[in-house]
């Protein structure tokens, strides 16, 4: 069966597009059996990755809606698609808008954690953290962007399997089912 899995994290810069870069070009054995993708072809939705908003009302958020099309597209020659979620694509319905055009498909989440502290020090080192939040507390913006996942996740739970992957310092993934 075809199969659907959306990359969760708990905050910004918890390694979702780490994950999807580590599982689709170089995985170990022993996740591709934990997470029971073994000889399966697998790829990763580049609009996930490319197109990412930083808040709402920026203009790139519009550019997410098609990652339903390309999934579709990318359906047809891979087993599974991995999709790098944002909190935005639940507010803008890309993600009932995937599943509802791709019905055959199985759907799961694999949410990516870290520690806070580490995910903190990740996010003051991207580009646009710097350019536009290094007056914020990185570990208060993470620590309120896990909230808002804790909301979501347990009600998606009801629905779908959901896989925890840690995301260690060093990026050595491990995986723990919820």
């Amino acid at each position: 069966m075809k199969e659907i899995i959306w990359v969760f994290g708990t905050s910004s810069a918890v390694g979702k597009k780490t994950f999807c870069d580590y599982i689709t070009n170089k995985p170990t054995d022993k996740l591709l059996a934990d997470l029971h993708l073994e000889n399966k072809k697998l790829v990763v939705s580049k609009i996930s990755i490319e197109i990412t908003a930083q808040f709402y009302g920026d203009q790139t958020e519009q550019k997410r809606l098609a990652i339903s099309a390309e999934v579709s597209q990318l359906l047809k020659t891979n087993d599974v698609v991995f999709i790098k979620w944002q909190y935005l694509d639940m507010d803008k319905g890309v993600f009932n808008k995937v599943h509802d055009m791709n019905p055959e498909c199985a759907v799961r989440i694999i949410l990516i954690t870290a520690n806070s502290e580490v995910s903190a020090t990740r996010l003051s080192q991207k580009s646009w953290w710097q350019q536009g939040y290094f007056h914020d507390d990185p570990l208060i913006f993470v620590e309120n962007e896990q909230k808002m996942v804790e909301e979501v996740i347990p009600k998606l739970k009801k629905k779908y399997p959901v896989t925890i992957v840690e995301s260690n310092p060093d990026y050595n993934f491990t995986c723990h089912l919820l």
